[in-house]
């Protein structure tokens, strides 16, 4: 029997390429830390570099992973990432306070996600990083500051070299630095000769799933590359089944199980083609089922054993929205039972948006907006104290709004409901430099039938006087889609802030988007 080991850390100095005399200079030292080189696996990432340039309030700092070689995980956001800094390459270093979006005390994250993922990081209004300081930023589970990351960044699924990319920009967008380091992605150690076996394990979701789910998220691992199919039926050949996995191709395997019912029991049974183009000749079955009643959710992590060298996993009880066995226990489908204990949450976000509900700053659950972008959602069995809660989601383009945060006693036993929450207008700039004169266009998602206010105003000014602020209105479309154009007649020379609030009529308004730079440069 063959053993098979993943080297756990893989490390390859900065490879920074040369640059031209009128170019920048680069970033000193880039270094990309591993957690595991093994292709198509999860991994965290500790980046190292030393800046060159100054890095100004307000300046961003922004780190692409290879175009299509990872795969950066929905949901990955400022709680995955610490950035800190050090007078010294061995510290010790100072953490900086992040969040999504940037303040005088707060760095601001924003994140693509997907395979053509990048994270872009905002300095606060107050400092930045100095030319010479060092920097460390960590990227998934290792992320600690400010709370537990949960969620790592996917390598290729073919081994090879990748190149991560840094880049730093003033406020004005101005390129200042550059650096690069490659990361070698390579097959698990195989410490002895012979034939390795195939494993098929981590099966999601067992057990019960709560009350009221009506769809989860079903996955497995295996430790060869492979496409991945499954039946209804016991003993169907690969070739036959008819039903794929929608992602799928490397060592994780996960498909959207729809029209789940209460009291249904669920049994699939699957099979994959490794790289070779070899089928599983034996079933590894995926078996759960829904509470008939509210309040039968079986224990957490009560999965049965399960065939091909692995078993079930223990992610039950996770209800909607569910994935990699990572189980919430407590999330409940909209609406609660009359009387149940909890907490209720309603209010608007984009149209078929999936929206985000967090339990003092970590994620308690999901769930998805309609087309009208009105969502709800319930939290139950929350134990007597304090709690800070968040909603926030993402827009049909994959924009981040402000997340909408609250903060009370709740007594248990009892059911609270936070309604008319009404999550922040997205916003995006066609270009973020314009001559005065020039009509800037601004476009965003919020809510349909939703009034969109944009404001432009001097930065550095956290509080604007109406003389100073240019305001321009305009309305969402059915799908929530809104732009406007900006009269910039009259903008002096220099650095500007936009942002957007929405408004519903017989509502309320929401809070401001995430503010962007502006600059106004001299003619």
């Amino acid at each position: 029997m063959a053993v098979c080991l993943a080297m756990p850390w893989q490390w390859l100095p900065g490879n920074t390429p040369a640059f031209r005399a009128n170019e920048a200079n680069a970033m000193g030292h880039v270094s990309d830390l591993i957690s595991n080189s093994a292709p198509g696996y999860d991994a965290d990432h500790t980046i190292k570099f030393q800046a060159s340039e100054d890095i100004p309030a307000f300046g961003e700092l922004s780190i692409t992973p290879e175009d299509g070689a990872f795969f950066i995980m929905f949901g990955f956001d400022y709680t995955d990432i610490d950035l800190a800094t050090s007078s010294s390459p061995d510290g010790p270093f100072l953490d900086r306070v992040l969040d999504s979006t940037s303040t005088a005390a707060t760095d601001g994250i924003t994140v693509t996600d997907g395979p053509h993922g990048k994270i872009v990081i905002t300095m606060n209004s107050s400092y930045g990083i100095s030319e010479g300081e060092w920097v460390k930023i960590k990227l998934g589970t290792n992320a600690a500051y400010g709370g537990a990351g949960d969620t790592q960044i996917i390598n290729s699924a073919i081994v090879g070299e990748y190149n991560i990319l840094l880049q730093a920009f003033d406020e004005n967008d101005k390129f200042l630095d550059r650096g690069n380091t490659m990361v070698a992605i390579v097959e698990p150690v195989n410490m002895m000769a012979g034939q390795k076996i195939k494993i098929r394990s981590n099966g999601q979701p067992s057990g019960y799933l709560v009350y009221g789910t009506t769809q989860t998220i079903m996955s497995l691992n295996t430790n060869y590359r492979a496409n991945c199919r499954y039946s209804t039926a016991s003993g169907t050949l690969y070739a036959d089944m008819t039903d794929d996995f929608t992602f799928s191709g490397g060592y994780f395997h996960s498909v959207l199980l729809t029209g789940l019912v209460n009291g249904g029991e669920y049994m699939y049974y699957v099979r994959c083609r490794d790289e070779e183009g070899e089928d599983d000749d034996t079933d590894y079955i995926i078996s759960f089922a829904v509470s008939e009643k509210e309040g039968n959710e079986g224990e957490e992590g009560g999965g049965t054993p399960g065939p091909g060298g692995g078993g079930h996993g223990g992610g039950g009880g996770g209800g909607m929205g569910q994935e990699r066995g990572s189980g919430f226990g407590n999330f409940l489908p909209y609406p609660p039972p009359p009387g149940m204990p909890g907490v209720v949450f309603t209010g608007w976000a984009y149209p078929s948006s999936v929206v985000y509900i967090l339990k003092d700053g970590q994620e308690a659950g999901k769930v998805n907006a309609n087309t009208k972008a009105e969502f709800g959602a319930f939290l139950a069995d929350l134990p007597r104290g304090v709690y800070t809660f968040g909603v926030w989601s993402k827009d049909s383009d994959g924009r981040n709004s402000v997340t909408n945060s609250t903060t009370f006693f709740l007594e248990e036993g009892t059911q609270t409901t936070i309604s008319d929450i009404f999550l922040t207008p997205t916003i995006e700039l066609v270009k973020t430099s314009v001559q005065a004169g020039e009509s800037l266009e601004i476009f965003g998602q919020s809510a349909p039938g939703s009034t969109i206010e944009v404001w432009l105003y001097p930065a550095g000014v956290s509080a604007p006087k109406d003389s100073q602020i240019i305001k321009s209105q305009t309305q969402t479309g059915d799908n929530g889609r809104w732009d406007a154009l900006v009269n910039t007649n009259g903008v002096a020379e220099g650095n500007y802030r936009v942002k957007a609030k929405a408004s519903l009529e017989k509502t309320g308004e929401s809070g401001f988007s995430h503010s962007i730079a502006l600059s106004a440069p001299r003619r």
